[in-house]
């Protein structure tokens, strides 16, 4: 990011991070130049990146007309959480600050029981790529992690892969992803994957975030275009990033800086179709005042998120 928030460290908090994993995608229906902010795509086929079903969810039929309400935190065993991403049910991938390792961020894998991170596996040890590597998101049955890193000396965007899941990440190196922007981004970020859309926040010279998607063939970005509605000149934003989009991408959760003197909340841009323009965007009623906060997770069934405040990972549900 032009302008990276500064989060404070506490127990079981969360590092920024972001993972992108590219593979198998299911086939696309929607035409993704049909306006300045599309990108609408099917569902995740069986075989592609997976969201759910998640036993945080709530049964089909919730009212998504209501908001969020905290219901406390989730147990990851780590400080300075930045992002936490279930595949199943009880199986999530997450970027943290390593113990005693301050300004650093690595990724995890652990299985989520009752609001708590338990059985965490070594996936990713023994891999060096940057200080700080970050968002992981899997898919293709979880045998490939998209994620963001700093190796190159600014943020990026890569992809690893391994033979079969709930194996380590050991002997291969992360590909980079060749983004196609004019102008190019000095960074790109915080990625999210439905089908073959990628919704990212990307930096351009002397311009702060904005957000951002693209068609995502094997390690390719392609046609990538602004969220112009949602851009900071048209929201009247200092900043935006960190895109949390729902299966049928009608809503998009995001953060947002509204100065360069306060800190960011988070808000939920709605539209009627995966291919119109998104409407004005909306405070949810989550996170503290005067603290630094960004959605990580929404449910299959838009009812429960997954949100992060000053490195502390935490859940909310529709009530």
């Amino acid at each position: 990011m032009a302008r990276r928030l500064v989060l404070a460290t506490s127990a079981f908090g969360a590092s920024i991070g972001l993972v992108i994993a590219c593979g198998s995608f299911a086939t696309s229906s929607a035409d993704p130049d049909a306006s300045a902010s599309e990108g609408g795509q099917d569902a995740f086929a069986p075989d592609g990146p997976s969201m759910g079903p998640s036993d945080d969810a709530l049964p089909p039929g919730c009212d998504t007309a209501k908001d969020f309400v905290d219901e406390g935190e989730i147990q990851t065993g780590h400080t300075g959480v930045e992002s936490a991403r279930l595949v199943s049910s009880d199986r999530v991938y997450f970027s943290a600050q390593p113990s005693g390792a301050s300004g650093t961020a690595k990724m995890f894998f652990a299985i989520y029981t009752a609001g708590t991170f338990t059985s965490e596996q070594a996936y990713f040890e023994g891999i060096s790529w940057g200080a700080r590597d970050l968002h992981p998101f899997a898919f293709d049955s979880e045998k490939a992690v998209i994620f963001e890193s700093n190796s190159s000396g600014s943020d990026k965007l890569y992809i690893v892969r391994r033979l079969e899941s709930g194996v380590p990440f050991v002997g291969t190196s992360p590909t980079p992803v060749t983004v196609a922007n004019d102008p190019p981004f000095t960074d790109v970020e915080e990625p999210w994957l439905v089908d073959k859309t990628l919704y990212f926040s990307g930096t351009r010279q002397n311009l702060e975030d904005e957000l951002w998607f693209g068609t995502l063939e094997d390690t390719q970005l392609k046609d990538v275009k602004r969220i112009q509605e949602l851009a900071p000149d048209a929201t009247g934003s200092f900043s935006v990033g960190h895109p949390v989009v729902t299966l049928d991408q009608r809503k998009i959760y995001f953060s947002r800086v509204v100065s360069a003197a306060e800190k960011s909340d988070i808000v939920v841009a709605e539209r009627p179709a995966p291919n119109s323009l998104f409407g004005p965007p909306k405070k949810l009623g989550v996170g503290a005042v005067n603290t630094n906060d960004h959605p990580t997770w929404i449910s299959p069934d838009d009812c429960v998120l997954w949100y992060v405040t000053e490195g502390v990972l935490r859940r909310a549900r529709r009530k």
